[in-house]
């Protein structure tokens, strides 16, 4: 399944069909949860993600009541499924960072041991999906127009060019460093959306790059949390941790050089080609 748009020419019905197979999906991994709980669960939560940054590409084609509900319910659903997702991370990067050391660590952390705990919840999971699906068979996405799509494409790129500016003003500021991979998670996925206009096709790959590096730092910030008392655990993940943010501000130079205005007026170019 993609996220790009079948026709730039037909955006808002083209945009309406990637929203309505991002919900059916959503769905259905909640339903298939029990046969691979690990593979469901990550998809689970990049799905809500999705949903969310296809609904602030849509602009106000949704009224901001049904915005506040529908973010509400994709929020609900993701933290349905925080818990298991967040010991698998820290246990992953834990391995990463000590190696060999890791199993002493991993217990010293009470890591050691796969999530024994049961499946979350599906039954209020799945009505809340259903009711998602519900919401956006009701919008009538046929209004959303190529000049609202590069609006909110630069509008999401400048969201995240200002958080990583805060970022580099705020040492490593834990939350605000969480905060801007949101922000580009947004514009990466509105860069895949558009990704068959040239501006953004050039985008795309950068920034799913640099949110994956920004997801690695938010892992190693959950272990830094987690190993507080644990001083040589805390300091090897530390390191590592000031090594990904260095990665980070360095790929992100490279994205968020040009203006949002630039990168509208260009948008809006090829799509009138």
């Amino acid at each position: 399944m993609t996220l790009e748009l079948r026709d730039v020419g037909e955006p808002g019905e083209s945009l309406g069909e990637v929203v309505l197979s991002f919900a059916e999906a959503l769905g259905a991994d909640i339903a298939d949860l029990p046969s691979d709980p690990t593979t469901r669960i990550h998809d689970i939560r990049v799905g809500t993600k999705k949903l969310r940054a296809l609904l602030r590409l849509a602009g106000d084609v949704v009224g901001p009541e049904e915005r506040a509900a529908i973010a509400t319910e994709l929020r609900e659903i993701r933290q349905v499924f925080s818990g298991s997702r967040d010991e698998e991370v820290m246990r992953h990067r834990l391995g990463e960072i000590l190696c060999d050391e890791a199993p002493a660590a991993l217990a010293a952390l009470g890591l050691d041991a796969e999530s024994s705990s049961p499946l979350p919840a599906i039954a209020l999971s799945r009505e809340l999906a259903a009711e998602l699906r519900a919401r956006f068979l009701a919008v009538d996405f046929s209004s959303v127009t190529s000049e609202v799509l590069s609006h909110q494409a630069a509008h999401s790129y400048r969201r995240a060019r200002k958080e990583m500016v805060r970022c580099r003003s705020a040492e490593r500021d834990d939350v605000l460093m969480h905060e801007w991979r949101k922000r580009t998670k947004d514009v990466c996925y509105h860069a895949l959306c558009l990704s068959s206009l040239e501006p953004m096709r050039k985008l795309a790959q950068p920034l799913d790059a640099l949110a994956e590096l920004l997801g690695e730092y938010h892992d190693l910030a959950l272990l830094t949390e987690r190993s507080s008392g644990h001083q040589a655990i805390r300091a090897a993940v530390d390191k590592r941790k000031r090594k990904v943010a260095r990665e980070c501000f360095r790929a992100a130079k490279k994205i968020f050089h040009r203006k949002p205005s630039t990168l509208q007026k260009k948008l809006a170019a090829r799509f009138a080609e």
